[in-house]
């Protein structure tokens, strides 16, 4: 044992220690720590606390006066008892981490000890059994060696890097991973899915492998051992005859290996950032894909019914033949000097093996598809000149498999590579029922006439192919009878069968290679994009020759004839219906001309077709709640905004108006139409956001005899400010009247029951069975968003909770602010991470796109609340964390925006409020000397209730500390809770909302 040096006056195996220094830097760490997991045999993980290293870098950080002081003070107050006392510098720069396990195990009077040998110092951690030798003896001729090592791990986490093989990882070590969900529905028997997230501190996996959809989110795939247990001896295939686990988790391994030796990823190739072992499980990392499956997909998104949407959406989803390709042919060097090429099969391609990234709300068909699950892969070395592999095959999905690999035979059937084209060409053939009529009337309809075809083997479900291993029969009549169904426009629906999936269900001796697919299927896209263009009544006038609609918006729902025939009112103007009853179906008829959105040239009782009719296809189209009663209480109209444009062209006429209560009930066929009633909220939300600033004069030609003010399209261009017909942004105004002049307040406004009103609309458009299939194409519009969204778009919105025990009586009203908010930030896209949440008192804090678990969290949190705040104590962690984050990369991190939710009633006396404003005085000092711009941090404070000393502290932050601390910028901001929402959000960031 080494020599007892440095050892306590009155050695004892717990540190007795209760110094404040001590217990401060205790609680810190414990603040700071973050969650990590390690996995376990059976591949579930257990979750593990770790302390980031640049958590224990700030705080031992010597190289300012006071952080030197403090750390000082640490270290002295750590070595009272001891004999000798180590150089608090030395414990700074090598055994920070020592020290701290040492303090967390009581036995932190040791330190001079682990000083003085350098083999116990930081950079030999983590220390093994044959370093105990080297540990200073306590009672009994014993060392503490044990219950230090179990703690050190908490602080040997390692970056994860990529690499392309297997790597064993000590079952003890920690990895820095946040499991968020599971996502994989199937639950399969060889492995689980769940989406991580990996600290930021420690991934080094690279994200190059394509678009990530969030920052340091990942999906890692766990590998079940359990079946290894249950495996012939001979041929090492489970019960099910299906190859074990670890088998799968070996090829998947070594087909991205293969498929990644060029340093070139493959772009329509799910991303592969590495694989590990641990505690004899094994897991791989890969590329998250936020939508999920191509069935998740399907059940996500609207089928699209523009030609361009259509043309698209194929394009985008023929990319994975390119990552086929190389699968099936990607030249390596081989042994002989001489190039081989390592031929790959991928035996188990359908519709859950095909994963989707992308917006799909914002850009539904832009989106990117990639091919997954490489379990079933395999490659083999072949000799330059033979263009045919073959190999033993049978297993994967059997109603996608080629009929040569699902051969009633006890030898299992020799098979090529052209068995991944037939299981392409049936996700093909689904996809395009899809395109035609939907998840319901397309894909399940179709999967269902193949299962109950004559032909077909029962035992293989809704396969494509008979039992003699022909295509079957109802595969090409259901393509057949798609061209009677699809889209006006869908110029790809017509040509796809003869052109590509015909070859692509030959016999295997003819059917298309990969290389085959690729090439027809760019040739399907070049016809179809040529029609598309020379189509003398398409809807996409906006498309001309060569161009591609990348990600193009939803297309508007079409509807038949009937519901543009113009309906008299009783002064001779013509109105039409808004929208058919819930729940109704409308049968599409294409056939005949139609006027689109209701637009004409000629005269109302002739009108002449502007637009062509968009499709002709049967159709489930009833109207989403916010065409109901756009314009019921409209008094005038936006020039040009996205939505507001959008829904007024749905019902306007050039030469037209009408009023809402002159609009008569109306029949098409069986079908009564009936506006909403104009009392509905959303009306007058809708008319706020197309209306000018209250005290804008408005036209008088936009005013009806009655004094009602009408929406209109008639209003000439000389009626229209030069501003206004450049930009096409701005409000109407007529500049012959005077303008008001400024108002010291903001004019614009949105109560929080507006806002909780739009929350409702939303959601329950969101998940109303009778929603219309375009729905997500039209957000509702808040009032004024069109101008103010546009500071809060880029920034970090950060909503700090007071969970102090005064908060109690206004929990409910917090909840119901919070809600929409953080709905209305996720829904309006101002954050590309969602919205934070973090407490006051507790150190729970979640960042999260979906908002339902942050709301359940703050709900829970509102069951245990207790002690008086420490605002000052939060707000320094937060500011040190965020000076840390632009120090590092200034250039990526975004503005933040602090929103806190409080009463004011925080720890008492002036001391609280003095260390508040010392917390917001640093961080502005250092945006200021560091350059960054004036908006780049905000702190919103909204109070709750009108406690007297707690208004009294937030006017004082609001309204003195600029002057009394000399703060170079006012961040600050205070409103009520049941005040201005677009004050809440811009008060802190805008002085003109800031009536200081």
């Amino acid at each position: 044992m080494a020599s007892l040096s440095g050892s306590p006056l009155h050695p004892s195996a717990n540190d007795p220690y209760t110094h404040e220094a001590i217990q401060s830097f205790l609680r810190y760490m414990q603040d700071n720590s973050c969650q990590g997991v390690t996995f376990g045999a059976d591949s579930s993980y257990q979750p593990r606390r770790f302390y980031p290293d640049r958590v224990l870098k700030w705080y031992f950080d010597c190289s300012q006066q006071d952080d030197a002081r403090r750390v000082r003070e640490l270290v002295a107050a750590a070595a009272a008892r001891s004999y000798s006392r180590p150089d608090f510098r030395a414990v700074a720069n090598d055994c920070p981490k020592v020290f701290t396990i040492l303090a967390l195990i009581g036995q932190s009077h040791h330190i001079n000890h682990f000083v003085q040998h350098a083999r116990l110092q930081d950079n030999n951690l983590p220390f093994h059994p044959e370093d105990e030798v080297w540990f200073p003896v306590i009672n009994n001729n014993m060392t503490f060696f044990k219950s230090f090592c179990e703690r050190q791990w908490e602080f040997c986490v390692t970056p994860l890097r990529k690499r392309l093989g297997d790597v064993t990882i000590e079952d003890d070590r920690i990895l820095p991973i946040l499991p968020l969900e599971r996502v994989d529905k199937s639950r399969g028997w060889s492995a689980s899915v769940y989406k991580i997230q990996v600290d930021e501190d420690y991934d080094l996996l690279g994200g190059d492998q394509g678009p990530q959809s969030e920052p340091h989110v990942y999906a890692i795939k766990s590998y079940y051992p359990s079946a290894a247990r249950h495996v012939d001896p001979v041929n090492e295939r489970s019960p099910h005859g299906l190859p074990r686990p670890k088998n799968y988790y070996d090829a998947e391994v070594d087909a991205f290996r293969r498929l990644n030796e060029s340093g070139e990823p493959i772009p329509n190739l799910v991303g592969f950032y590495g694989a590990f072992t641990q505690s004899q499980s094994h897991h791989i990392i890969l590329q998250y894909a936020n939508i999920g499956t191509l069935e998740d997909y399907w059940e996500k998104v609207d089928p699209p019914r523009g030609g361009a949407d259509i043309l698209t959406l194929w394009s985008k989803l023929f990319e994975i033949n390119r990552a086929l390709v190389q699968m099936h042919e990607s030249e390596s060097d081989g042994d002989t000097g001489s190039p081989r090429i390592f031929q790959g099969w991928h035996e188990d391609i359908k519709p859950s093996n095909i994963l989707v990234l992308g917006d799909a709300e914002g850009s539904p068909y832009g989106v990117h598809f990639m091919l997954a699950d490489l379990g079933l892969s395999h490659f083999s070395a072949t000799v330059e000149g033979k263009n045919s592999a073959t190999r033993d095959g049978r297993g994967g999905s059997q109603a996608y498999s080629a009929p040569e690999r699902n051969q009633a035979t006890n030898f299992k059937p020799k098979v090529t590579q052209n068995i991944d084209t037939w299981s392409l060409g049936c996700v093909y053939s689904e996809f395009n029922a899809w395109i035609v009529g939907g998840v319901r009337s397309g894909v399940q309809r179709y999967r269902q006439a193949r299962k109950n075809h004559k032909d077909v083997d029962k035992a293989l479900g809704a396969c494509f192919h008979d039992k003699q291993g022909e295509v079957l029969s109802a595969v090409e009549e259901w393509h057949t009878n798609s061209l009677s169904l699809c889209a006006t426009h869908d110029h790809v629906t017509p040509i796809i069968w003869k052109e590509l999936l015909r070859g692509m269900f030959y016999p295997t001796k003819f059917r298309f290679n990969s290389q085959q697919v690729d090439r027809c299927s760019q040739e399907v896209l070049k016809a179809a994009h040529d029609r598309l263009v020379r189509s003398p009544t398409r809807e996409d006038s906006g498309l001309e020759a060569g161009e591609h609609s990348a990600s193009r918006p939803h297309t508007p729902p079409q509807l038949p004839p009937e519901f543009y025939q113009h309906q008299r009112t009783q002064n001779g103007v013509s109105s039409y219906p808004l929208t058919p009853p819930d729940e109704r179906r409308v049968q599409q008829y294409g056939s005949q001309d139609f006027d689109y959105i209701g637009r004409s040239t000629g005269n109302a009782d002739h009108p002449t077709p502007t637009r062509s009719p968009p499709d002709s296809r049967e159709s489930a189209v009833p109207f989403p709640d916010i065409y109901h009663n756009s314009y019921n209480s409209a008094r005038t109209r936006v020039v040009s905004t996205s939505t507001d444009e959008m829904t007024h062209s749905m019902f306007s006429n050039n030469t037209q108006r009408f009023s809402a209560h002159e609009q008569p009930f109306s029949k098409s066929g069986d079908i009564a139409i009936r506006p909403k009633p104009p009392e509905m909220i959303y009306s007058e939300l809708l008319r706020r956001s197309t209306m000018p600033a209250e005290g804008t004069p408005v036209s008088p030609r936009l005013l009806e005899p009655n004094g009602q003010a009408q929406p209109t399209d008639a209003v000439e261009s000389s009626e229209l400010p030069a501003d206004v017909t450049a930009k096409g942004k701005e409000r109407l105004v007529d500049e012959r009247q005077p303008r008001e002049p400024p108002r010291s307040q903001p004019d614009r406004f949105l109560s929080v029951e507006e806002l909780k009103q739009w929350d409702l609309q939303m959601r329950t458009r969101k998940t109303s069975k009778s929603r219309s299939l375009f729905s997500r194409e039209l957000e509702i519009p808040l009032p004024f968003e069109a101008e103010l969204l546009v500071e809060l778009r880029k920034r970090d919105h950060v909503f700090v909770i007071d969970d102090g025990r005064s908060m109690h009586p206004h929990w409910e009203e917090l909840i119901n602010l919070y809600s929409p908010l953080i709905y209305m930030v996720k829904k309006k896209k101002l954050d590309p991470n969602g919205s934070e949440l973090r407490f006051i008192m507790s150190d729970e804090s979640k960042e999260a796109e979906n908002t339902s678990p942050l709301v359940s969290m703050v709900r829970e949190r509102g069951y245990h609340l207790s002690g008086q705040s420490n605002l000052a104590h939060r707000l320094e962690y937060i500011f040190v964390q965020y000076r840390k984050k632009l120090q590092r990369s200034p250039s990526t991190t975004r503005p933040i925006s602090l929103y806190i939710f409080t009463d004011g009633k925080w720890q008492p006396g002036n001391h609280q409020l003095a260390e508040v404003g010392s917390a917001i005085k640093r961080l502005v000092d250092f945006l200021e000397v560091n350059g960054f711009q004036q908006r780049m941090a905000g702190i919103q404070f909204i109070q709750f209730g009108n406690d007297p000393v707690g208004t009294e502290r937030l006017q004082w932050l609001d309204e003195v500390l600029p002057s009394d601390r000399g703060l170079a910028r006012d961040i600050c901001d205070t409103t009520p809770a049941n005040g201005n929402v677009w004050k809440m959000l811009l008060g802190s960031i805008n002085s003109y909302w800031d009536g200081d």
